[in-house]
């Protein structure tokens, strides 16, 4: 996937219609990319620093046990800004997995603070979008962009 664009996109952008492609190799539904930055995540600064936010926000993530025991499914969208400095603000849910519970582990999920933005990267910030999908019994994380 290496002419893929990236799952990250500077806050301050102009929207374009293009297709994002998490770097995990899953494809995110059709969603505006912004002046997106190439994550070469073996090769790229800002590739490993999005390695690390998808690890940590994976290691926070849970499947309500007792949603999980009634197989209660859907899929959370969330956008959130990442600082500079990794302060983490203005966490919305893009779209709701039709739980309440489920919405909330989803934000749950999201941090406060994270690593500081690569040297490298020129943005003062980045918005970035997740889906959090819970489906029979298991879940998957997909990382793209924000409109």
């Amino acid at each position: 996937m290496a002419d893929a664009p990236s799952p990250i996109a500077p806050v301050d952008g102009p929207p374009a219609d293009a297709r994002a492609w998490s770097d995990i190799g899953v494809a995110n539904e059709d969603v505006p990319l912004g002046e997106a930055t190439r994550v070469g995540v073996r090769d790229d600064p800002l590739g490993r620093w999005m390695v690390v936010l998808d690890d940590t926000l994976r290691s926070l993530w849970i499947y309500p046990p007792r949603l999980r025991a009634l197989g209660v499914e859907g899929t959370v969208i969330l956008r959130f800004r990442v600082r500079r400095n990794g302060a983490i603000d203005r966490v919305v849910v893009v779209r709701s997995g039709g739980n309440l519970e489920l919405d909330r582990a989803a934000l749950a999920a999201i941090p406060a603070q994270t690593l500081p933005l690569p040297p490298e990267t020129e943005a003062r910030s980045l918005e970035i979008r997740y889906t959090f999908r819970y489906r029979g019994g298991t879940t998957a994380l997909v990382n793209g962009t924000g409109p």
